[in-house]
């Protein structure tokens, strides 16, 4: 790519440019879709769609990928880009904003039949640690959690751009399965106060300056990977964002196939309604988006409360179904309804347009001035309504604490252990003895442990984990160091470089 140029043909730090692709690019994608979470006051940009932004990145990143020496990373981006435009190529204005050689390019690509056109089967977790954000990919969805921290804003707004972006990093949980719930006239109509992952008061306040800073007042907010699941957790006020005294401490859990939130010391001064957004999802066709809480089926126009363990979304395709299994019964209200927005209300630039969008929505009520309150639910991407039933019926997720210093889930279909410790503590035989989180993965001769420091504050974090017998460590990150104290193994990590990145230890015989 810069082969004749005098300055930067020799430059080895040029192979990073390939690398970039695989751990900041494609992460975000889903498809012919960038997560919005990445896409900051943009999402509220009317001009400029989710797709046109995903198919420009596809474009550069093929770009790219087909200057790599390797055929096998060619052909892996030539799949990528052909796999994620085929369905949306045979739309009539697929074409209408690509450029002369983007167009040309996927024109090329699509009639290229050596080419696959299968989408290729992805599995990855992933924290991006510098964004509080964490990406969770799946064959069939992807995942995205996004958080705010000391040095990362709620949200930002320039120029009279995203006027409501206030609970966009509060912990809004993105889900992208092929169903464009984000796409078209989502963000005008959503009610950006009640966003899916949150939980929310409704308040907001006049923005007075640009680029504004909406940080949190707590450290904690980051999350723990082994790269195939992991664990997002946030401790987090609203004081710098809306000005509430709204706060509360949350913890989500990605593993195969299910998603499970935890929230807890759910607190408020605040005389406002209070509730945590379970879904609010913009419906792709009405009438087959079929909407059942607890076996009621809820109509376009109807809202509901009822105390239930389950609710189910049908999907246009099976893979866009979504199940909703709630570990205790929980009341919740249950919506269909359609809602109305301005266009111009969240973005100056936007000309002054009323749209209007079916909804489906589950929200769980705190009430006015809460003090502690909790949830616990789980979201199953992909599962049908008689799945999701049956599966409310025989969880295979326990819920092993959520109070105000810990969160842990076990997940017995992986023999996985996933713990948030925000104070040290002890849990289940294992004893953090500073803040931080921890994954035990165990199988009949490995024993994998992941640790992290979300609050990104502390130069080491230190685990005591319970020997197993014959064990001994047979690799580790180099940052780890591993010493014996009474029956169990103390693991020290050095967090030093407080970046918030995952270390991993493996025992084994």
């Amino acid at each position: 790519m810069l082969s004749g140029t005098k300055s930067f043909s020799n430059l080895r730090s040029l192979p990073m440019m390939f690398t970039y692709l695989d751990t900041t690019y494609l992460p975000v994608l889903y498809k012919d879709e960038v997560l919005d979470m990445t896409r900051g006051r943009g999402v509220s940009l009317k001009a400029v769609s989710n797709q046109q932004i995903a198919q420009t990145m596809l474009y550069d990143m093929f770009t790219i990928s087909q200057k790599n020496s390797n055929v096998a990373y060619r052909g892996k981006y030539a799949n990528i880009m052909k796999s994620s435009i085929i369905s949306q190529s045979l739309h009539l204005d697929f074409y209408k904003n690509l450029t002369i050689p983007q167009a040309q390019t996927f024109q090329s690509i699509l009639l290229n039949k050596k080419i696959p056109a299968t989408y290729p089967n992805r599995t990855q977790n992933k924290m991006m640690a510098s964004a509080s954000q964490m990406v969770d990919i799946k064959s069939s969805y992807v995942a995205g959690i996004s958080m705010f921290s000391k040095k990362i804003s709620a949200f930002e707004s320039i120029g009279g751009q995203n006027k409501l972006g206030f609970y966009t990093g509060t912990g809004a949980l993105y889900l992208y399965n092929g169903d464009e719930a984000f796409e078209g006239n989502y963000y005008p109509t959503v009610d950006m106060t009640s966003l899916a992952g949150t939980t929310t008061d409704h308040k907001t306040k006049p923005i007075t300056s640009d680029n504004a800073k909406y940080l949190n007042t707590q450290a904690w907010s980051g999350g723990v990977s082994d790269q195939q699941n992991g664990s997002s957790t946030m401790h987090y006020n609203m004081k710098n964002v809306t000005g509430s005294t709204l706060e509360a401490r949350k913890s989500w859990f990605f593993l195969n196939g299910k998603i499970v939130a935890l929230g807890t010391g759910i607190t408020s001064k605040e005389n406002l309604s209070t509730e945590t957004i379970v879904e609010n999802r913009k419906l792709f066709n009405t009438n087959l988006n079929t909407f059942v809480v607890g076996g009621q089926t809820i109509n376009l126009g109807q809202t509901k409360n009822i105390t239930t363990k389950w609710a189910y979304l049908n999907g246009a395709v099976p893979s866009q179904n979504i199940g909703y299994v709630f570990p205790t019964a929980t009341n919740v209200t249950a919506y269909k309804k359609t809602k109305t927005g301005n266009w111009n209300t969240i973005n100056t630039r936007n000309r002054n347009e009323i749209v209007s969008a079916n909804y489906t929505g589950i929200t769980i009520s705190h009430g006015k001035k809460p003090t502690n309150k909790s949830y616990s639910y789980i979201i199953l991407p992909g599962k049908s309504k008689q799945a999701t039933e049956a599966y409310s019926k025989k969880i295979d997720i326990e819920i092993r604490a959520n109070n105000l210093n810990q969160q842990a889930v076990f997940d017995k279909s992986q023999n996985l252990w996933i713990a948030n410790f925000r104070q040290a503590s002890t849990l289940n035989g294992i004893v953090a003895q500073t803040r931080g989180s921890i994954m035990i993965r165990k199988s009949a001769t490995l024993q994998k442990i992941t640790l992290a420091d979300p609050s990104m504050e502390q130069s080491k974090i230190v685990f005591l984990v319970p020997k197993v017998a014959g064990h001994k460590v047979k690799s580790k990150s180099p940052e780890v160091s591993v010493t014996t104290s009474g029956k169990n193994w103390r693991i020290q990590v050095n967090t030093a470089a407080k970046n918030g990145k995952s270390f991993s230890v493996n025992f084994g015989k």
